[in-house]
């Protein structure tokens, strides 16, 4: 199991030699990320023997309109530039008629959006030979067009999808949805198809006043999010597995302490799994 990083420039590119060494693969979000550092990156990536894995925000796999044909193509010669392990982005949609929303937007869980997204999938594989991976969201509130689970969902799209389909498994986003809408963690997650994970997204998370929880990246990694990561790994053997954190770095010990838990952790899963 690889343990790395999910890069942000306006995070960790004051430190990132020095993070090198600490890490076994690094994600980069493209559409963040300007043409000199991810030169830089790739360079980096070399000299360190470090594998590199996109994460997108524009593709639109979710989309009734298909997938947003112009990102696509700026993300393909990104990908083939940095010869990442996979592409991938959310099983969300992010534009309307051409416009991105600024954001990723979830879809309902319904057999017509199955279909839609296995069609919207199939259209990536012109494009990438590699893994694609599709990533679960953030639900605050589940929507009321739901036909059946998250899990479940995930589990419809895998039956339908080529080989080179397979999951990212954001465990904070899962867990966050689960307890904001009175779920428990593990029902909630009971359906997924843990046998096609194969990266999983970790990252801390705010505890609001009212009790429920905020996926802002901003924390570190704390007892209950990391039990969840034990749990989540009990279940799957994943290749990556990988710290979100987008806010809240001050120093380079505040990444550095969030890459040693996951070592930690995977060290743990290798010994007793």
């Amino acid at each position: 199991m690889k343990v790395g990083l999910c890069y942000r420039d306006f995070i960790h590119g004051e430190w990132i030699e020095e993070i090198f060494p600490n890490i076994d693969f690094i994600e980069i979000m493209p559409d963040i990320t300007n043409v000199k550092t991810m030169d830089k990156l790739v360079e980096l990536s070399k000299s360190h023997e470090v594998e590199i894995g996109f994460h997108c925000l524009k593709s639109s796999l979710g989309s009734k309109e298909g997938i947003h044909i112009p990102s696509l193509e700026n993300y393909y010669y990104q990908y083939k530039y940095c010869n990442a392990d996979y592409f991938s982005d959310h099983v969300a949609f992010s534009h309307i008629q051409g416009r991105y929303l600024s954001t990723v937007n979830a879809i309902p869980y319904s057999n017509e959006y199955v279909d839609i997204l296995v069609n919207n999938l199939e259209s990536l594989q012109g494009y990438f030979e590699n893994l694609i991976l599709i990533e679960n969201i953030t639900q605050n509130e589940l929507n009321k067009e739901n036909q059946f689970s998250e899990g479940r969902f995930f589990s419809e799209v895998m039956k339908k999808t080529p080989g080179n389909v397979k999951v990212m498994f954001d465990i904070t986003n899962a867990y966050v949805t689960a307890i904001n809408n009175n779920i428990d963690f593990l029902t909630y997650i009971s359906d997924f198809p843990f046998e096609d994970i194969v990266c999983v997204h970790v990252s801390g998370y705010e505890k609001l006043p009212n009790g429920k929880l905020r996926d802002s990246h901003s924390q570190t990694l704390d007892t209950e999010i990391i039990e969840a990561t034990k749990l989540v790994l009990d279940k799957c053997k994943p290749k990556y597995l990988l710290l979100e954190r987008d806010f809240g770095v001050e120093t380079l010990r505040d990444t550095l302490v969030d890459i040693d838990k996951l070592n930690g952790i995977a060290t743990e899963h290798l010994i007793f799994k």
